[in-house]
């Protein structure tokens, strides 16, 4: 019996080594990076939000012995907690009571319960982020989308959701025409448009929605329709790299593909590629086939292509301030850095004091991009009385998305230089860990909130404390000690126990 307790407690240790092993974004570095990315694009319109996703049943349930559903459940979950945000979910119709991906052995209700209880969990300033599940349905040769009237019956997607997601949380098409009666929606430019989507911030704080259904085939909706899944006719969703064109550096062919929303790219990537794809302006679906024995192999995958703006084990400040004799030291600035021989471009930490040129970005064109002549520290960036930093029409900036970042690349190759490190607007200056946008002054949303929630949470028992030691001492001072009232009469109760007591030794 020892033994069988020994050897259970080292196969625990094994499975949590092995975990924190290959899940990418359990360490600090990689949550700051995903964090801020979702942070700076808070009024980018969630259809220009770049998601990474899995097709559920082939990264869950491509091998050859049936998976279990307890084990890929916590594997889905593994995935939504290190940032994947988009889901390929293909369901089997065949049976309406008991919808299953077909692989992976997951009832479609589980999944979504699964779902639930993560956003349940991350439903907090710091943790919320939007979800996309994306729905096949896979309909059999009795019941095809093309001929309704003779299906048997079909699942109702409605009662599923609301059973076990919670429509609460769930963005819905007339929510979307809500919004935009409201004039909340935006384009790919961030400025209003009557066919836009709404930015993030509404999506996430304002309305408070976490999840977003669509069908993945437009004709789906006429089969199993839904008021709270939108059709394929809002996606753009491609499933083969091999006739995949990448738009160029231009601007004008870069604004073609970021009119198109909703694009996803479904496919089997390579590490070294699937960040290529995820700059053409791409939110990939990782369709490799995996299954729990071999699950560990998707690691590289997510490490090249969660963060999109960040390098690798970045932002990172362990050395926060620092003085001496001759220089300054403040990493809590960021640049993006650029290395002409690999064409490679990322965001880094660097020290604030340290002079550079600036990227800028035009005021009405989020593809348009340019870099200062004069290098200045990151503070000198943003003085207001200092007009010299961009050209005119131009301000200090920051790419949001994955196409943005491709725009100012062209401009970085045409700098001429080897290597370049530039500000972009994005620091920790208020608050350590905290990457915000808005210049050395820009505060801590998470801070302000956590400041404010531990002054009442230490005040109020200190305040207590102090009034009710106030009142005792008041009422000390006003009311005599019944002792001292009655001094005279213990007096005179000793005096007369005194005289009682009989001197010498008894006989």
């Amino acid at each position: 019996m020892r033994m069988a307790f020994y050897e259970l407690l080292l196969s625990l240790f094994v499975k949590v080594a092995l975990c924190q092993e290959y899940w990418p974004s359990l360490s600090a570095e990689p949550q700051l990076a995903l964090r801020s990315q979702r942070d700076l694009g808070v009024n980018v319109s969630i259809d220009q939000i770049y998601n990474v996703g899995v097709n559920v049943d082939k990264v869950l349930g491509s091998g050859n012995q049936p998976s279990n559903e307890t084990d890929s459940l916590m594997t889905l979950n593994s995935l939504l907690k290190v940032g994947v945000q988009s889901y390929v979910v293909d369901l089997n119709v065949s049976d309406p009571q008991n919808l299953r991906l077909p692989s992976s052995n997951i009832s479609f209700s589980n999944l979504l319960a699964t779902v639930r209880q993560y956003v349940t969990s991350s439903n907090n300033y710091l943790n919320a982020n939007i979800l996309v599940l994306l729905l096949r349905p896979n309909f059999d040769s009795t019941s095809t989308a093309s001929n309704s009237s003779s299906s048997p019956l079909l699942p109702n997607i409605t009662a599923q959701l609301e059973a076990n997601l919670g429509l609460s949380s769930i963005y819905t098409p007339s929510q979307l025409l809500s919004d935009r009666e409201q004039g909340v929606t935006v384009g790919f430019t961030g400025d209003y448009s009557k066919a836009g989507w709404p930015p993030l911030e509404h999506f996430l704080y304002k309305i408070q929605k976490r999840v977003l259904v669509a069908y993945i085939d437009a004709n789906v909706s006429d089969v199993l329709p839904s008021d709270y899944v939108f059709d394929g006719t809002a996606l753009n969703f491609q499933t083969s790299n091999t006739t995949l064109s990448c738009a160029s550096y231009q601007s004008p062919e870069l604004a073609n593909v970021a009119k198109r929303g909703w694009r996803f790219l479904e496919s089997q990537f390579l590490s070294d590629n699937i960040r290529e794809y995820a700059m053409c302006g791409y939110s990939p679906i990782i369709g490799n086939n995996y299954d729990l024995q071999n699950i560990s192999a998707i690691a590289d995958l997510l490490q090249n292509s969660l963060s999109w703006s960040w390098a690798y084990n970045e932002p990172n400040s362990y050395n926060a301030i620092r003085s001496n004799a001759t220089s300054l030291v403040a990493l809590r600035c960021a640049v993006v850095h650029y290395v002409a021989t690999n064409s490679t471009i990322n965001w880094a930490v660097a020290n604030c004091y340290d002079k550079r040129r600036t990227v800028c970005r035009h005021k009405n064109d989020n593809l348009d991009w340019s870099i200062s002549k004069t290098n200045l520290n990151y503070f000198s960036t943003h003085d207001q009385d200092n007009d010299d930093v961009c050209p005119d029409n131009y301000t200090v900036s920051l790419p949001k998305n994955p196409l943005e970042e491709r725009a100012l690349k062209s401009v970085l190759t045409e700098v001429g230089s080897e290597e370049l490190d530039a500000w972009i607007d994005m620091n920790s200056i208020s608050v350590q860990d905290c990457w915000v946008a808005g210049g050395p002054n820009a505060p801590c949303p998470y801070e302000k909130e956590t400041s404010s929630r531990s002054f009442v949470g230490i005040i109020t028992p200190v305040s207590v404390f102090s009034a009710i030691s106030i009142a005792l001492l008041f009422f000390l001072t006003w009311r005599k000690v019944p002792i001292q009232d009655n001094r005279k009469h213990w007096k005179k109760i000793v005096s007369t126990h005194s005289t009682l007591q009989k001197e010498g030794v008894p006989s």
